[in-house]
């Protein structure tokens, strides 16, 4: 089923004048940007509403593990790849640094988070039993 604009064009083609032509090619086209500007809202917010939830207080317990690792993390010089360069003045910079422990301190953080946090598979209710185990484990 074709829409009115398209019965309209097909229907006063011989009448039609290459302006109002554009005009209404110029007017589809703007259509057509609006919806896949709406439609790329709505993908947005459908993205938004199958994020898993979270509590405040669980944020507030992620943030604190993440806080208290990174406060008592040491670096030493073998965590990072430096290249220096001689500028033309004879001053030495450095031409690139790289950390080179991202994954052992992402594993690390992990690790520490994970303590803070009963997992459970999702859509699956803890039983009573899997609860009084894991509170003898603690």
């Amino acid at each position: 089923m074709e829409n009115k604009t398209s019965e309209n064009i097909i229907k006063y083609q011989d009448e039609l004048t290459p302006e109002t032509l554009e005009g209404i090619i110029n007017n589809l086209q703007s259509q057509v940007s609006e919806l896949n500007a709406e439609i790329h809202n709505k993908e947005r917010t459908l993205k938004d509403i199958n994020k898993p939830t979270i509590t405040q207080e669980q944020l507030d317990t992620i943030n604190e593990a993440v806080s208290n690792y990174t406060d008592n993390v040491e670096f030493s010089e073998n965590d990072f790849d430096v290249e220096l360069s001689m500028e033309y003045d004879n001053k030495v910079e450095i031409n690139h640094l790289c950390f080179n422990s991202s994954g052992d301190m992402f594993d690390d953080i992990m690790r520490y988070v994970e303590k803070e946090f009963r997992i459970v598979e999702e859509n699956v209710e803890p039983t009573s039993k899997q609860l009084e185990s894991s509170n003898y484990e603690s």
